[in-house]
């Protein structure tokens, strides 16, 4: 279980490599890459809710929003747990696409077009890939999955009503099997390389687990450096 960890791990490795195998410049990247896309899935999420609305305060909002949704207190004490935070920022943008994906705009103008778009299968592979990563800790990986199931009945549910006043219920009924087939199979495509020696492990009888280090002696060391230069530079995390 702890290799979808690489997807966030690999980039971060890399900058810190650069930068003459810091171990500092390292761990500070993996947490500032983590915050970005958690602005940016925050982002996602907000626009949609807020596309219709040309409100001039909408911005701030989205800014604002981000910032809260990034550094919150929830997020300041897991950090020490920095693997939860990877599925924690991706929650907003798997409910963005979605709703993108299976909502009212993706119907088509004359019913239920069963073949997908080349921009909606980029956006299933996306997702497939965001979801897949969100593994790093498990935890919010299953709740992303969880979560979309349940969006994915409602939608369903407005989905086959809107199908029953065109009176095309076959044509839904292929639009939503193909989705949800091609939303297990991008997951899967990206996830291969780590589900399937979990499932090796089950059937040669390994208990699998993910191996983390949640210790006190983590708190106390961000006290010690807690000031707030060193917490910009990520001083205190390392």
């Amino acid at each position: 279980f702890n290799l979808p960890r690489l997807t966030w791990i690999t980039p971060a490795y890399i900058f810190g490599k650069i930068m003459g195998n810091s171990g500092h410049l390292f761990v500070t990247a993996l947490i500032y890459s983590i915050f970005i896309v958690g602005a940016f899935s925050f982002g996602s999420l907000y626009r949609r809710l807020v596309r219709d609305s040309k409100h001039p305060l909408s911005e701030i909002g989205l800014i604002g929003g981000a910032l809260i949704f990034n550094l919150n207190p929830w997020v300041m004490i897991r950090i020490q747990h920095i693997f939860i935070l990877c599925g924690y920022a991706l929650v907003p943008l798997a409910l963005s696409w979605t709703w993108e994906l299976l909502g009212k705009e993706s119907w088509g103008k004359s019913g239920f077009y069963v073949p997908p778009s080349t921009k909606e299968l980029r956006k299933f592979l996306l997702l497939g890939l965001a979801v897949s990563s969100s593994f790093a800790g498990i935890h919010f990986g299953v709740f992303i999955i969880l979560m979309m199931i349940a969006m994915g009945i409602i939608l369903a549910t407005t989905g086959l009503w809107g199908a029953f006043k065109q009176r095309c219920l076959f044509s839904w009924l292929m639009w939503y099997s193909v989705r949800a087939a091609l939303t297990g199979a991008t997951f899967l495509l990206f996830a291969a390389y780590w589900v399937m020696p979990f499932v090796l492990s089950i059937v040669n009888g390994i208990r699998p687990s993910q191996n983390n280090v949640n210790a006190i002696e983590t708190v106390v060391n961000f006290s010690r450096a807690a000031d707030p230069k060193n917490l910009a530079l990520g001083i205190s995390y390392w």
